[in-house]
């Protein structure tokens, strides 16, 4: 990772001889200057401390006092340490768009302080501006494009791209778009309010598609001249304004000013005003002239007035003289009006000619022959301190060296890392680095084996590692010798003279000599015999002597390997594994948590979670400085004479309990027969009169809200608007999902979610919590975001894995197996396992090994052998058929068995089967279940039809006493007892029905209920009620009929016909609609059996008869039979009394030319003429101001934008808007925000728009506290209705 924690190894340059000496010169005189990365030392240039990609500020070999970092490198705060040689103040490279960067005062994250052009700082990151003029620091998101560019709404509707989590930022849709060509203010692509400079708007005069738009930017430059690019303004019909160099001629066309004088900048029709550039216009000649070469500006007449650098204006000629190599401002004109120097540049000294106020100095070069050592110097002239010309810094390679009462001189060193040197023969006095001495006249290293050396010789001291000191003897110098393979430490050379040991080897303490630890422990460190290992390398833990590798990334573990203590470098412990920093956005960490995030997040609770989130509108943070109420849309009613289905809403399914009549969903009873009741797309209403709805039931898979049965989104059980009526949300979730922020977030994985920032805490068994799931974040539709969440929970890649802290490794086995570690002695890398999940005995669910049980399945018990290791065995051993028990008893027995005690009094499983409920010890059945009943010691059921039965009073037969649905209750042959008879076999029109044992006043079984199309009717003759099932004629159109006539029965006249039906023919028993029975009636009278019309719809007139309605002509909504009085919209009445079109768009005129109302879509704009013409307006627009590129309403579907579009409301995720405030009412998974829907989830963001609402209808839940947990049921919980359908309060839809 580009700002995981770096260590950079101290590389020191110690070059052949110092090259720090800058001989560039500076802007102004230096007596010595080094370059970047070195210091001055009194006698050259010495090497800093060295840092890639930047430089040193120091004044010692050792010390780095400011780290200055190159271009697009940063300097991360932190402390150089040179005795670790390693610095953790460090050039790291910028952020895109960042300029200055650090840490925040807290130390949790990264941030920047200052963007480049382009950019914009949010939360202490650079967004990418991405076309967009302004960014809310509060929200991240864009509230103004660029010229040239508007604010797409549909792009919302697209997913963004596969990008790397670690700079999600660089990839945010700021939703500006490009405007079509030349145009620098629009709300489409389209269309174009405001043309470039240069270009002017030609509308369209029909309406285009929204992909080819109503109009275009045309050029008037290519419209007005034939001079590219000359015309800078312009209306539709001639040129306004030039671009400079060009004048409006009497035509109206640009003309280039260089065709009145060459080198003319600007003119007017007749005169060049000024010239171009270096060029002046002569009064006399009336001509633009080049000034001389050394001017900047000159006069009317040529003179100079001012002179290019380097030279000075020597006014008594007006010319300019120059001033080599003197410093900026030190040159002037002596008396003599010669130039003169007071300072030289850098490299360079003063001498002087002549003398008195005509004196003359000059700059000459310090390295001039014969000095070509010297880079700097002074003379008397530039220091009074300097009484002759000499040397203040030597070139490289060469020293500035004072002798005592001498002047400076500059030596070449003998010794090529000397740090000063004493003597013209330039013997080292000092060395560069601390691990150099002087040996006579040079700087030498102590080389190993000797780790130190005597003062001034490179005689050794003292000894590395692995070496013995041998004392000098004599003339023989001292020196060091190696021990015997093994030693780390010795007396001497011999292999028993050893006092430590090497690595891999252990000290024998008889024999002082150091023994190899065998192969067979592998990856030890420290063994205390040949074959036994007590200390083991890193990444190894050790067990009975032997070394076995952890998990992957561990330092350190305990047995069995599964469980880390320590993690390598840029890792840290989670979970007992060891995560990754750069997987887990983190740039520096402890032992158990990420403390300091990198840029672009933010640091919750030891983890680091995305700091901007445009879509949902959240900012983690404000910008840190460097250091130092709503309408709710009612659908329209539609007329209820739309209803279909009359008499056709019998429930012929029998129920479970016995009804007298029964209507299928959507149907109510009259008394006579099931008729409709409103309808609802999606759902059915409930009711008590024809077409109402007092009560709507959804579909399943349904939820009623805002007065419609919407289909309900995954996972949720109940959905409603909000408190605010402004956003669609959910108040339960089904099993598998968890309520946040009122949206149905699948667990996938995740038992335990955070619902105040919709993270994941928790993973579920057989999961683990994976960082690098943060490096793709890719949504398939951005509609449904919230479907497609990370939840960052991986499977366990360990098979049979419950808790897993990272793919391969594993902490506790599942139910039935036991962790095996692996005996491989090869390190365990990251997509290894150290062991694997073996399992248990068939009969286990918990063991230690394959051949000891510690708990048994159900069924089973644990025996424990006096030798041996536990085992499960079956219950079935210590009784048959038992299913379940303990060590010594069976507790239950197998199904369809009893536990009892048998006639011996032991116990014993008896068989007992269905029906029987109980039995005796013998098996035999004592009680029964419910619809049975004990006959002859057998449970036997109820006869057919039967609900309810009982024994007779000889206990030898079964009698009914409740009939199921759709039969009724008869006497059989048997006397006392009765059975059931199903109503449609007695009457085949009959569904339900009762018969004289039910109710005693009937003297036969009669009707309750008709099937489809027959009516219940109730007939009194001869003061004896008789019920019966009536059929209606032709279409069944009547609501409530009457007997025909007293005597006759089974015939039926019309009482009440349905809607949209307003009269009936007493003979034929009909109900007519005037509209079905006359073309383009709207109402009739009946004269007998012929209707005849009254009033007739628009487009139609009555004919003379009075009997029929008539269409007029075309074009026509009003007539007589003999010419047109009124037309239709977008036609006009001629004189002969015929409608004549308007022109396209117009929706009402008086003529062809001129339009009064434009139709919707169109604007009307007067033409030269004075005729009014109806352009078109932007695509999607109902109505729209001139010149069409501004909507003011849209069309249905379609709100209007703050920059005048109109856009789609599935594309803005809006459900309603208004044209004054934007959306007003969001779609699911979204919130309001300024007229604007945005997400309202986002874990990578840690945000969430919203506490967990109620449900805000009728029979809404009571709020409850918000447990976070993933259970399968939301916190707030309701009853299912009795049909088991999602049920809202809510206006009735009828459907057309």
């Amino acid at each position: 990772m580009r700002f995981a924690f770096i260590l950079i190894a101290l590389a020191l340059v110690i070059a052949q001889q110092p090259a720090g000496n800058t001989a560039t010169p500076a802007s102004t005189r230096q007596a010595n200057l080094c370059n970047n990365g070195y210091f001055w030392g009194t006698q050259t240039c010495l090497p800093c401390p060295q840092v890639s990609n930047g430089y040193c500020i120091c004044t010692t070999t050792l010390t780095c006092t400011t780290l200055v970092c190159t271009n697009n490198y940063i300097n991360i705060n932190g402390q150089y340490i040179l005795q670790k040689i390693y610095i953790k103040r460090v050039c790291v490279p910028l952020p895109t768009g960042c300029l200055t960067f650090g840490i925040t005062p807290d130390s949790t994250t990264e941030v920047c302080y200052s963007c480049s052009t382009l950019y914009t700082l949010v939360g202490g990151i650079c967004i990418p501006n991405n076309n967009c003029q302004s960014l809310s620091l509060s929200t991240a998101q864009c509230t103004g494009c660029n010229a040239g560019f508007y604010f797409n709404y549909a792009l919302q509707q697209t997913a963004p791209p596969s990008y790397a989590a670690s700079n999600y930022y660089l990839y945010f849709q700021s939703y500006c778009s490009a405007c079509t060509s030349n145009c620098i203010s629009c709300v489409s692509g389209t269309t174009c309010a405001t043309c470039a400079t240069g270009y002017y708007w030609l509308p369209s005069t029909n309406q285009g598609a929204p992909s080819t738009g109503n109009g275009q930017c045309k050029s008037c430059s290519t419209t007005f001249t034939l001079s590219t690019l000359s015309c800078s303004a312009c209306t539709s019909s001639a040129c306004t304004a030039c671009t400079p160099g060009y004048y409006l001629n009497g035509s109206a066309t640009c003309m280039d000013c260089t065709s009145i004088i060459s080198n003319c900048g600007s003119c007017n029709s007749t005169t060049c005003l000024s010239c171009v550039s270096t060029y002046y216009l002569s009064t006399t000649s009336n001509q633009c002239i080049s000034c001389p070469a050394t001017c900047t500006t000159c006069s009317t007449s040529g003179v100079c007035t001012a002179c290019i650098a380097g030279y000075i204006l020597q006014t008594s000629t007006n010319t300019c003289v120059t001033c080599a190599n003197c410093q900026t401002g030190s040159c002037a004109l002596n008396s003599a009006g010669v130039a003169t120097c007071s300072a030289c540049q850098d490299t360079f000294y003063l001498t002087s000619t002549g003398s008195g106020t005509a004196a003359v100095q000059t700059c000459t070069s310090c390295g001039a022959s014969p000095n070509t050592t010297w880079l700097r110097c002074q003379g008397p002239l530039d220091s009074p301190s300097a009484t002759i010309l000499q040397p203040t810094q030597c070139t490289n390679g060469n020293y500035l060296y004072t002798a005592t009462g001498a002047a400076p001189v500059c030596v070449p060193a003998a010794s090529t890392t000397c740090a000063t040197i004493t003597g013209t023969t330039a013997a080292c006095a000092t060395c560069i680095t601390p691990t150099q001495t002087v040996i006579g006249t040079v700087c030498a290293v102590c080389s190993s084996p000797c780790a130190t050396c005597a003062t001034n010789s490179v005689t050794c001291a003292t000894c590395v590692t692995g070496y013995y000191f041998i004392a000098q003897t004599g003339s023989t110098a001292a020196s060091c010798a190696q021990c015997a393979t093994g030693c780390s430490a010795c007396t001497s050379a011999s292999s028993t003279a050893c006092t430590s040991c090497s690595s891999g080897y252990f000290l024998n303490s008889t024999t002082n000599s150091c023994g190899l630890c065998q192969t067979s422990v592998s990856q030890c460190s420290v063994c205390a015999t040949a074959t036994t290992c007590t200390t083991c390398n890193s990444g190894f833990y050790q067990l009975n002597g032997l070394c076995y590798p952890c998990q992957s990334n561990c330092g350190t573990c305990v047995s069995p390997g599964q469980t880390c203590t320590t993690c390598i470098t840029g890792y840290f412990l989670f979970n007992g594994g060891c995560v990754s920093n750069s997987q887990a956005n983190c740039y520096t960490s402890n032992s158990s948590a990420c403390i300091t995030c990198l840029y672009g997040f933010q640091q919750l609770n030891g983890q680091c979670a995305y700091c901007v989130s445009p879509n949902v509108g959240y900012v983690c943070r404000p910008n840190q400085v460097q250091p130092g109420t709503a309408q709710i849309y009612t659908p329209p009613t539609i007329a209820s004479n739309t209803l279909t289905g009359y008499n056709l809403g019998v429930q012929t399914s029998a129920q479970t309990t016995r009804q007298s009549f029964q209507c299928i969903n959507g149907y109510f009873w009259t008394n006579q027969s099931c008729m409709p009741c409103g309808t609802v797309a999606n759902g059915y209403c409930v009711c008590t009169s024809l077409g109402t709805c007092t009560t709507t039931v959804c579909n399943s898979g349904y939820g009623l809200s805002n007065s419609m049965c919407l289909q309900l989104p995954a996972g949720c059980t109940t959905y409603t608007l909000n408190s605010a009526s402004n956003a669609y949300i959910c108040t339960t979730c089904s099993t598998g999902y968890t309520l946040i922020g009122n949206i149905c977030v699948a667990n996938q994985g995740c038992s335990s979610y955070n619902t105040s920032t919709s993270f994941c805490t928790t993973c579920a068994t057989g999961y683990y919590l994976e960082y690098d799931i943060l490096d793709v974040t890719t949504y398939n539709n951005i509609s449904q975001y919230y479907g497609q969440l990370p939840t960052y929970c991986a499977v366990c890649g360990i098979s049979n894995c419950s808790v897993c802290p990272s793919a391969y490794t594993c902490t506790t086995c599942s139910a039935g197996y036991f962790w095996t570690p692996t005996t491989s002695t090869t390190p365990i890398t990251q997509l290894s396992q150290s062991g694997s999940c073996t399992s248990c005995l068939s009969q286990c669910t918990s063991c230690t090994s394959s051949s000891t049980c510690t708990a048994c399945l159900s069924g089973f018990f644990l025996q424990t052998p006096t030798s041996g290791n536990p085992t499960c065995q079956p219950c079935s051993t210590i009784l048959t058929n038992c299913s379940t028990c303990s060590t010594t008893a069976c507790l239950t027995c197998a199904s369809t068995y009893q536990l009892l005690t048998n006639a011996s009094g032991s116990p014993a499983c008896v068989l007992c089967a269905s029906p029987c409920a109980t039995c005796n010890n013998a098996g035999v059945c004592q009680t029964c279940n419910t619809g049975y009943q004990l006959l002859n010691g057998t449970c036997t059921g109820c006869p057919s039809g039967c609900q309810t039965c009982s024994l007779n009073s000889a206990g030898t037969a079964l009698n009914c006493t409740a009939c199921m649905d759709l039969y009724y209750l008869t006497p059989t042959a048997t006397t006392g007892i009765n059975g059931c008879t199903l109503c449609s076999t007695t009457n085949s029109q009959w569904v339900r029905c009762l018969g004289s044992l039910e109710q005693s006043t009937l003297s036969a079984p009669q009707p309750t209920q008709c099937v489809n199309q027959y009516y219940l009717i109730t007939q009194t003759a001869n003061n004896i009620s008789t019920t019966y099932c009536a059929a209606y004629p032709a279409t069944v159109t009547c609501v409530i009929v009457t007997p025909a006539a007293q005597a006759s029965i089974n015939t039926s006249n019309c009482q009440t016909c349905v809607q949209g039906y307003q009269t009936y023919s007493s003979t034929t028993n009909t109900c007519y609609n005037c509209q079905q029975s006359i073309t383009g009636c709207t109402t009739c009278t009946l004269t007998g059996t012929t209707l005849s019309c009254t009033t007739c719809v628009s487009g139609y007139y009555l004919n003379s008869a009075g009997s029929a309605c008539v269409a007029c002509s075309t074009g026509c909504s009003a007539c007589s039979a003999t010419a047109c009085t009124t037309c239709a919209a977008g036609n006009y009445l001629v004189s002969s009394g015929t409608c004549s079109g308007c022109l396209p768009g117009c929706q009402s005129c008086t003529s062809i030319l001129s339009c009064g109302t434009c139709a919707t879509g169109y604007y009307s704009l007067t033409a030269s003429d004075g005729n009014n013409i109806c352009y078109a307006c932007q695509p999607n627009c109902a109505t729209c101001s001139s010149p069409g590129t501004t909507c003011t309403t849209c069309n249905s579907g379609y709100m209007v934008t703050s920059n005048g579009g109109c856009i789609s409301l599935a594309a803005a995720n809006c459900v309603t808007a208004s044209s004054a405030s934007g959306c007003t009412l969001c779609a699911y998974g979204y919130s309001l925000s300024s007229g604007l829907c945005v997400q309202c989830i986002a874990p990578n963001a840690n945000y969430v728009c919203r506490t967990n609402q109620v449900n805000n209808s009728t029979n809404g839940t009571t709020n409850g506290t918000t447990n976070g947990t993933t259970n399968g049921t939301s916190p707030n919980s309701t009853t299912p209705t009795k049909y088991g359908y999602i049920l809202f309060v809510g206006a009735l839809i009828l459907q057309m």
